[in-house]
């Protein structure tokens, strides 16, 4: 397994309101959905878990999996279903940016 089980605090103080704002009486449209901004990956890089999580050779190779798949989306949705680890991973990072809480609810 390459997730460590503790939360990431981040190094900084970070903004109240960092989501991307938009009508909230529109639903997301796809890209929306899978948009990570500047604030989202320097809270990744900040967060010593994520950081060494993504040291794994196992970790990596699934991610280059995914990368080289002709449906990226569809690959990812698979490795999540499939790889328990994978998923673990994917909390961590929904967790750290602020789109899931410990309880794993969705914030958006």
């Amino acid at each position: 397994m390459f997730i460590i089980e503790e939360k990431c605090t981040p190094t900084e103080e970070e903004p109240k309101e960092t989501k991307r704002r938009r009508n909230e009486s529109q639903p997301l449209s796809d890209d929306d959905r899978h948009f990570c901004s500047l604030q989202d990956l320097q809270k990744l890089d900040q967060c010593e878990q994520v950081r060494e999580s993504v040291s794994d050779k196992r970790l990596q190779a699934l991610i280059e999996q995914i990368l080289n798949d002709p449906n990226p989306l569809q690959a990812v949705k698979d490795i999540l279903q499939s790889n328990p680890d994978f998923a673990e991973f994917g909390d961590l990072c929904l967790r750290t940016i602020g789109i899931r809480d410990d309880s794993g609810n969705c914030l958006l």
